[in-house]
């Protein structure tokens, strides 16, 4: 069986309808998907809980930075390592390039086990970011074996931070 971990942030309808679809219609893969917080306070979404059981949600902490136009909530996990270590992947996908998602990356490497990174974000939408949240998406872009692209404008902005482009 070909286990696939898949690591975001939290479960919002439209992705967890999505992974219920891919758990039914992809039987040859056994797929585990791993949230690293159950929600933030702009994003208050119902959820089926009866989609999300068998799902993984890791402990985590917020640091809330308030900015003049928005909040960053930025969540710091634990249990991942041993999450992963338990789960035994053979591929690793995991949505944009934060700390968690930076973790995942590394264990992947050590273990040689494929990392996929998935965005949806867009160079506009990045627009604000800093030298460090900049190094941390080449390094996941280098890392990766492949990448998934949420839009056509993701795409160029994972072939900007090094992501090969067709």
């Amino acid at each position: 069986m070909n286990n696939v971990v898949i690591i975001t942030n939290l479960p919002s309808p439209y992705r967890v309808d999505y992974f219920s679809y891919l758990k039914s219609m992809y039987s040859q893969f056994c797929f585990k998907i791993i949230y690293y917080c159950k929600g933030v306070d702009n994003r208050e979404w119902k959820v089926d809980k009866e989609a999300v059981k068998e799902d993984v949600f890791l402990e985590s902490f917020k640091i809330k930075l308030k900015g003049r136009y928005d909040t960053r909530h930025i969540f710091i996990s634990t249990g991942l390592i041993r999450e992963l270590e338990c789960l035994q992947p053979d591929v690793v996908i995991a949505m944009e390039y934060n700390p968690t998602a930076l973790k995942a990356c590394k264990w992947c490497k050590k273990k040689k086990v494929p990392y996929i990174s998935w965005t949806d974000g867009t160079l506009l939408t990045e627009k604000n970011i800093n030298h460090l949240q900049l190094l941390s998406r080449k390094y996941i872009i280098k890392i990766s074996i492949a990448y998934i692209a949420s839009s056509t404008k993701s795409r160029e902005a994972q072939i900007h931070y090094g992501a090969e482009g067709d």
